[in-house]
């Protein structure tokens, strides 16, 4: 099965939708990643481009912390905003963290959490979206701090509109990512790729910099269809970056 790679606009250093959208049609990038502030009036000839050119986007939700209950109507206005710009700009996946909570409030938590996306199941339905939470889990005071937690939450939801984005990268700095992988492995539906030494500081490296081991990766992607979405700190070398990593996975994946 061939990884379908795409990329993140986290990845570009001016953070410009004009220069992702010329890099994903120059270098034929399958997917983006955008932001849910990047998808504004302003920036609706992007929704043309990516029907023409055959682009599949998925949208990161803004930063919530979904187990406070102090911010439950803020947390609902945010997410319900987010699935209605990815639903008119046609997205696939929208990609959740559920954030941190004041220690000693996990239970409770989870509990508020999923009271809000139990709250979004018939507008994901309508909509025909995947909501992705994604697995951090070495940030302090996080809700959702480990593999098996992640997995009793998502587990709670209907298979066909919650999974799991697996970032590998987060998976090396905490439990690992083949343990991860064991663990997640049926409700994950999407992913976000960069390589690490396994230490939280420059955790989002291009591939093949770090110390992950790129036959994990091509495990993980060869039981899923999966798309696979390049997620590497910017810099000057950006665009080299994106484009080695990519011929990397493409020999050590896609060969």
């Amino acid at each position: 099965m061939a990884l379908k790679i795409g990329i993140s606009i986290y990845s570009i250093p001016d953070q410009s939708i004009e220069t992702l959208i010329r890099f994903a049609e120059k270098n034929h990038f399958v997917a983006i990643e955008l932001w849910n502030d990047y998808l504004i009036k302003k920036n609706e000839w992007v929704l043309k481009y990516l029907k023409d050119a055959n682009i599949e986007l998925s949208v990161h939700a803004p930063l919530l912390n979904l187990g406070e209950k102090k911010f439950i109507k803020q947390n609902n206005s945010a997410l319900n905003d987010c699935l209605e710009r990815a639903k008119r700009w046609k997205a696939k996946t929208v990609v959740l963290h559920t954030g941190i909570i004041e220690k000693g409030n996990v239970a409770d938590g989870v509990k508020t959490a999923m009271g809000i996306i139990n709250a979004k199941m018939d507008i994901l339905r309508e909509f025909g979206l995947m909501l992705c939470i994604e697995n951090v889990g070495y940030l302090k005071n996080e809700m959702i701090y480990d593999f098996n937690q992640l997995a009793e939450f998502v587990n709670k939801f209907p298979k066909d509109h919650v999974g799991v984005t697996y970032d590998i990268a987060h998976a090396n700095i905490t439990q690992g990512v083949e343990s991860g992988f064991k663990i997640l492995k049926e409700r994950i539906k999407h992913v976000h790729l960069s390589d690490n030494n396994g230490h939280p500081e420059k955790h989002h490296l291009p591939i093949g910099k770090g110390k992950i081991d790129i036959e994990l990766i091509k495990k993980i992607v060869e039981i899923k269809d999966i798309t696979a979405i390049l997620e590497i700190t910017p810099n000057t070398h950006w665009e080299k970056n994106l484009l080695e990593s990519r011929s990397i996975l493409d020999k050590r994946i896609n060969q």
